[in-house]
């Protein structure tokens, strides 16, 4: 009896020490996958941003996610507050931004077809950000989002993913409704290796700016089945803002 309860320890341990560590940076699109139950995952970086032909630097250092997997399929997301500071014309600005809370759910996971190509994974997520950060950097507003995540698998070696979001946003006293989408693909150059490039953009009612659209592009390192690296960099199409934007960080897993 010993000897099997050891031996499904194991099992189970190496299962665990197989399941493909799937974090939601460093792009905008969500993945549809969650943390399995009982797990721990921790994402974070720093994003530099320049808006208006060089006018304002924007720095972003935190971007903390902590995503906990609460049972199968389900996970709760906790945005913790980054540091953000702007620099324009000689003067700088520095402070918290609001923190989040929400869930992400697994709705369905379609079974792929020959050569793994094909299927369909679909998840919904649901949150808030909370009015908690400095003057300067808070929206002094709750605001609720929503946003299906879907992806399917091309080839052994890529796939694609996509996200169609809405969220009742906060600016200067008014609230509005603003409508993302987004459309990812990704690649897979070694067990270590990833890429990837996206589009992304946002339309609505927002009193300072009406739609805008990004792209962007990037690269995963796998260190370990629990540790990974991430770079990117992006750009605004048209006249959209920021006009160019890079930032690198992590995610952990434990």
């Amino acid at each position: 009896m010993r000897r099997a309860a050891a031996l499904l320890f194991l099992l189970a341990a190496a299962a665990r020490a197989q399941e493909p560590l799937i974090t939601d940076r460093p792009d905008f699109t969500e993945s549809a996958e969650t943390v399995p139950p009982g797990r721990f995952q921790l994402e974070a970086g720093v994003t530099h941003e320049r808006v208006g032909e060089g006018d304002v630097d924007l720095t972003t250092f935190g971007e903390a996610l902590l995503r906990i997997g609460v049972a199968e399929r389900l996970e709760l997301r906790v945005g913790l507050p980054s540091f953000g500071r702007v620099e324009f014309g000689g003067d700088s600005l520095s402070g918290w931004t609001d923190g989040s809370l929400g869930v992400k759910w697994k709705l369905a996971a379609l079974p792929a077809g020959r050569g793994g190509r094909g299927g369909l994974d679909l998840a919904l997520l649901a949150g808030t950000s909370a009015p908690s950060g400095d003057n300067d950097f808070t929206s002094d507003a709750w605001e609720p989002e929503v946003k299906l995540a879907a992806a399917t698998t091309l080839t052994e070696r890529a796939g694609l993913s996509g996200n169609l979001g809405w969220a009742r946003a906060a600016a200067f006293d008014e609230r509005f409704d603003r409508y993302s989408g987004s459309l990812a693909l990704g690649l897979t150059w070694s067990d270590r290796l990833g890429s990837y490039f996206e589009v992304f953009g946002f339309d609505g009612e927002e009193p300072f700016e009406g739609s805008s659209s990004f792209a962007n592009s990037g690269f995963t390192w796998l260190l370990s089945d629990d540790l990974q690296l991430d770079l990117r960099v992006g750009t605004g199409l048209g006249d959209s803002e920021p006009e160019w934007f890079v930032g690198a960080g992590f995610g952990a897993r434990f």
